[in-house]
């Protein structure tokens, strides 16, 4: 944190990071819309254990990735334009990208956080890419 402009405002983002791990923006769906799941097993224990959006939701005696309803309206807006450069000498990249506008909630916000994930794949038309990968957190 030393070399960052505004320390407190990046442990705040780490402390939110931290937060969304164990709890993503969104609620669990009504187990009335669901179809039945028979089967007692737990393939989650934290929102953060289920794949992009997905929360870790309670259905009978089950846990569950499933599609949260709603969101949070303090999450940044997707950025548009975004490209990669990649740098020749140094085996990197640069990462550039512009920003939405926001709404006050958001710029508000102590939780600007922006996170860099990656995946590949070996066939040129995406199919059967990897997992996402974080590559960085920038505050």
């Amino acid at each position: 944190l030393q070399h960052v402009k505004e320390p407190e405002v990046c442990k705040q983002s780490c402390i939110y990071l931290h937060e969304i791990y164990k709890n993503k923006p969104g609620t669990c769906p009504n187990s009335t819309h669901l179809a039945p799941f028979n089967e007692c097993t737990a393939l989650c224990h934290l929102d953060g254990d289920c794949p992009e959006t997905k929360k870790c939701c309670i259905e009978g005696c089950s846990r569950q990735c499933l599609k949260p309803r709603g969101k949070n309206l303090n999450l940044l807006p997707i950025p548009t334009g975004i490209s990669v450069q990649e740098r020749k000498r140094k085996r990197s990249v640069i990462v550039r990208w512009v920003m939405q506008q926001m709404s006050r909630n958001q710029a508000n916000s102590n939780a600007n956080l922006y996170v860099i994930q990656w995946r590949w794949s070996l066939h040129k038309d995406g199919t059967s890419m990897s997992d996402w990968q974080t590559i960085v957190t920038v505050c």
